[in-house]
């Protein structure tokens, strides 16, 4: 069945099924938007029967009457995008945020690379201060921690006091971005995937501990190989 009424009938055509066909072409679109293809194609379908329900008259759907992107996933817009591939770079709702420090982007950067396993906080005061003594180290990540909650929302963080990590849907980050598009594996989802890097990881976060310049080691492979 082919829809009528508008120029959207010459990009979609509706099976006997009401099921848009499958194919590559919104699979890309899907991974941007951080929803799965079935639910994108879904939409455009809803998208779609609302466009020929309406007059010829009224031409196109208001604003009013398309549904939010939280409405579609039934999970709210991420709060902050970040980029750590070349320049580390933090943005907001109000704009770009300023860590204080690189150890602070480090470990943000390192919770949003392995989200969604959260790590230990072992794991993260070796990582970002392994020259301290232990109990000096596990002070400055709580201090750390803090900081993040201050900046990101209390809500940030989640843990059940020894493992630590992100809030599902707190950041839009493109390295899982890029990472989920590379999984895609189609050759448009593939293009982007090229196009969201922008350098190599954290290039401008030089942290001097052993530990950090180990686990980059491992990083910068998996990212740039």
């Amino acid at each position: 069945m082919r829809l009528r009424g508008d120029p959207i009938q010459a990009d979609y055509v509706v099976a006997e099924s009401g099921v848009l066909p499958d194919g590559p072409v919104l699979e890309p679109v899907a991974v941007v938007l951080g929803v799965s293809g079935a639910l994108l194609r879904r939409y455009i379908l809803w998208l779609c029967c609302e466009k020929c329900r309406m007059p010829a008259s009224e031409g196109t759907v208001s604003e009013s009457r398309m549904p939010a992107r939280a409405e579609i996933t039934g999970v709210p817009r991420p709060k902050f995008n970040l980029a750590l591939l070349g320049r580390f770079e933090l943005s907001g709702p109000a704009g770009p945020v300023d860590l204080p420090n690189k150890k602070l982007a480090g470990l943000l950067a390192y919770l949003a690379f392995t989200a969604p396993e959260p790590q230990s906080r072992e794991r993260l005061a070796t990582l970002l201060w392994g020259s301290h003594f232990e109990t000096q180290a596990r002070q400055n990540l709580r201090q750390a921690l803090f900081r993040l909650r201050r900046t990101l929302g209390e809500d940030a963080l989640v843990g059940d006091g020894e493992d630590i990590s992100l809030a599902l849907g707190l950041l839009d980050c493109d390295v899982a971005r890029r990472e989920a598009l590379i999984r895609e594996g189609s050759r448009a989802s593939l293009a982007a995937a090229v196009d969201l890097y922008k350098g190599r990881f954290l290039s401008d976060v030089s942290i001097p501990e052993e530990a950090w310049a180990d686990g980059g080691a491992g990083v910068r492979p998996r990212l740039e190989g």
